[in-house]
């Protein structure tokens, strides 16, 4: 199908507790917070579903490869839970000024009311733009297309050396080919799980892909006994993080990252927890201004205490 035809047609809201594993959010990275969140209310008409803090890195690479202190910001569409509908995290490193794009992450795919007001929010912002497409804080790429579904996240584009080669990793990970056609890409694949409103990975043939931890990572939610026979099948040059039971801010969760061929790197979480602990954590609230910038001063002592350098991505 057309993309626009795809993305309007035979989808449907995801059943809350449906035990099928499904793409949850995409992580990207802010060099400056409230420039990232203003520009994502602003302009793109998103809100903070839930926010916190944690004091120290995430061990299994959450906020990058970053020895910092740490603050998660999950940010979506009003009403839209993140056990029901994609969202994206916002992850941002105490003492790391800047991060570098890479070629890697291409596109976020939305779909807005109004693509040309949504251009012209970003222009008058200062930020780049070209017909149905904007380029946000920290260098992030979106593609507007018309809102035709309740899902406004259409899809996640991504640069890969061998289009057989990630596709046939994907599919290692239950995921299906969409039945969606894009002009003007050339050689892809688009790939998906199924269940509920699809947010698919379009992996586009592009040599010389260079995957940093700028272009993040995707998180789906899966129940456990899935991840582990989906764990079984992957060779260990795959893994970044074993399959285990990680203490974080939502509580235990059984969880492994996993990379392709590329180096994308996709977390897979046990949605009999991760589900229910997303929607009891939601506050529709943002960051606590006043105590970040508290933080940023103990954060900042402590680093030069230590002696270590600034960050930079």
């Amino acid at each position: 199908l057309p993309l626009l035809a795809w993305a309007a047609a035979g989808a449907r809201p995801r059943v809350v507790g449906e035990a099928e594993p499904r793409a949850a959010h995409w992580v990207i990275r802010s060099s400056d917070l409230n420039e990232t969140l203003t520009f994502l209310g602003g302009v793109l008409g998103m809100v903070v579903i839930r926010h916190e803090e944690n004091a120290a890195p995430c061990p299994i690479t959450c906020n990058g490869r970053y020895d910092a202190p740490w603050s998660k910001t999950m940010v979506g569409y009003p009403g839209h839970f993140e056990d029901e509908w994609y969202c994206l995290e916002v992850t941002y490193n105490y003492g790391v000024e800047s991060y570098v794009p890479d070629n890697a992450l291409l596109a976020v795919g939305l779909g807005v009311p109004d693509v040309a007001a949504t251009v012209a929010a970003a222009r008058a912002r200062g930020y780049a733009t070209d017909p149905g497409r904007v380029v946000g804080p920290d260098g992030y790429v979106f593609e507007l297309l018309s809102l035709r579904r309740p899902e406004p996240f259409l899809y996640v584009k991504v640069g890969v050396e061998d289009v057989v080669k990630a596709g046939q990793f994907y599919a290692a990970l239950g995921m299906q080919e969409a039945t969606l056609a894009v002009p003007g890409l050339g050689e892809y694949k688009a790939v998906e799980y199924p269940a509920g409103w699809s947010v698919p990975l379009i992996l586009v043939f592009q040599p010389g892909v260079r995957w940093t931890d700028w272009s993040g990572r995707l998180a789906v939610s899966m129940p456990a006994d899935e991840i582990s026979t989906r764990y079984r099948g992957l060779p260990t040059e795959r893994v970044v993080h074993e399959l285990g039971e990680v203490d974080e801010a939502l509580g235990k969760l059984v969880i492994t990252i996993v990379r392709d061929p590329d180096g994308f790197e996709t977390c897979l979480v046990s949605s009999e927890f991760f589900d229910p602990s997303t929607r009891a954590a939601t506050t529709w609230a943002g960051p606590n201004w006043t105590a970040r910038e508290q933080l940023v001063q103990e954060y900042e002592a402590k680093r030069r205490a230590a002696g270590k350098p600034r960050l930079f991505g």
